[in-house]
């Protein structure tokens, strides 16, 4: 079927740009607000990152247009060189035939484990004290990240390298999200304590994947998880493995995409259960009927379809991959304008999911939207949370699978009340989060509390 192509979309420029450095220091400090500034400029918002235009793109034929040729026309930009420096070349930097061949030897070991996924749901929300606080974002990185530690490696690692894992991965992510939106390349090589404690966190992390590979190597079946998986890939076409190099920069590269990702989704549904009695109460009945026993048995989720639709609607208005960049490697016409070669370009998940030529009421919560006879009027290319096009998220299945689950398990055992007296404000470094939810828990079945 041919692509459709958008010959008159509507192009407007975001209110608030300052001389020199244009709208670059609100987008540092509150993107939000540009963003939802952005709203009202139609189909392209055009913005300024210092004296240079970027676009923002929010049209569902454009983002086709442009994804469909993605090869031809784009790359990654500056924020995808600044992460190959960081961690190496890898699914996440690469474009063009180099990006189709890794993509064809790695797909294979996306794969959700289902066990480990429901072990770890239910070990972080079992070790919860009734009655006490905590700051559900914490906790949700915590469980994300044990979920990332055990994927990656099962029993190839050390219990003492899982833990070391676990405590230096929030340390690596914040110094990626910090040295990938730097322009000028500099901030990293500032002689800084926090510096060094990234430097050191990424090198260690590093080791511990090449120890996991070791293992792999020398104890054969039973060790290893995705680590293994991407030492035993192959090229389908030339029977090429994965060096030690790039096996160590895809499992960096999925472990600093795929943590913060689940962690956004499961701290935001952590939100809504608490802030949400409505939504709370029906997920409960859900589960109570689903669920006998935890550790959930992996076969239950496909019962969970108002635990889906919940996530579904999370990931609609509050999408991890709010911003997607690219940039113009020639001239393209986008929709009757001239993008220059060497523009930004930012495909805008955020900005589509809540046009109102595409959903109805789209700044209110409903999962029921996503009820099949409702979801079915929702026009193709409107909903696009794990990207689009060639470079969509191969780890679409896991974060579905972690995300269900956990948000099953703590429903089934807690009631979340909310602890402070405003809303938990989004914020986006790089992936969309909250920056707290802070909640006390308080056991929805006190005789069968799992303390």
């Amino acid at each position: 079927m041919p692509q459709e192509t958008m010959t008159h979309a509507t192009l407007g420029f975001v209110p608030g740009r300052r001389w020199l450095v244009g709208h670059a220091l609100k987008m540092r400090k509150d993107a939000f607000s540009v963003m939802d500034s952005a709203r009202s400029c139609g189909d392209i918002a055009v913005v300024w990152l210092g004296p240079k235009p970027a676009y923002v793109i929010s049209h569902p034929a454009l983002i086709r247009q442009l994804l469909a040729a993605e090869d031809r026309s784009l790359d990654k930009g500056p924020l995808y060189e600044n992460l190959a420096q960081l961690i190496g070349v890898s699914i996440g930097t690469l474009t063009g035939h180099p990006h189709r061949v890794r993509r064809r030897m790695i797909a294979p070991a996306y794969a959700p484990n289902d066990e480990i996924i429901s072990t770890v749901a239910f070990e972080v929300a079992s070790s919860w004290r009734p009655g006490h606080l905590y700051d559900m974002v914490e906790e949700m990185r915590r469980l994300s990240f044990t979920v990332m530690a055990r994927t990656l490696f099962t029993d190839a690692i050390t219990a003492d390298s899982e833990a070391e894992f676990v405590q230096l991965l929030p340390v690596a992510l914040t110094g990626i999200a910090k040295y990938m939106a730097d322009p000028t390349g500099v901030l990293k090589r500032i002689p800084t304590a926090d510096n060094r404690r990234v430097n050191h966190a990424l090198t260690r992390l590093q080791q511990i994947i090449d120890d996991g590979v070791s293992t792999y190597r020398s104890a054969g079946a039973g060790a290893g998880g995705i680590v293994a998986a991407l030492t035993d890939a192959r090229d389908p076409q030339t029977g090429q493995p994965l060096s030690a190099e790039q096996i160590r920069n895809e499992a960096m590269v999925l472990m600093s995409a795929g943590s913060e990702t689940v962690a956004g989704v499961l701290s935001h549904a952590c939100s809504i259960m608490a802030h949400d009695p409505a939504i709370a109460e029906q997920l409960h009945a859900e589960v109570d009927h689903a669920l006998v026993d935890l550790p959930m048995n992996p076969g239950k989720i496909p019962q969970l379809e108002y635990a889906k639709r919940v996530i579904h609607e999370i990931l609609r208005l509050f999408p991890s991959g709010a911003l997607m960049s690219r940039r113009a490697t020639v001239e393209i016409n986008l929709g009757g304008h001239r993008i220059p070669p060497g523009a930004a370009l930012f495909f805008c998940p955020y900005l589509l999911h809540r046009r109102v030529d595409l959903f109805d009421d789209p700044d209110r919560f409903d999962p029921d939207r996503w009820l099949p006879e409702r979801a079915q009027r929702i026009p193709h290319g409107a909903f696009v949370p794990f990207g689009a096009g060639p470079h969509i998220c191969l780890g679409d299945k896991i974060a579905w699978s972690e995300s269900t689950t956990a948000i099953a398990t703590i429903s089934r055992l807690w009631n979340l009340q909310p602890a402070a007296k405003r809303a938990p404000r989004l914020i986006l470094a790089p992936t969309l989060n909250l920056d707290a939810v802070p909640v006390t828990v308080e056991p929805r079945h006190p005789a069968q509390s799992p303390i």
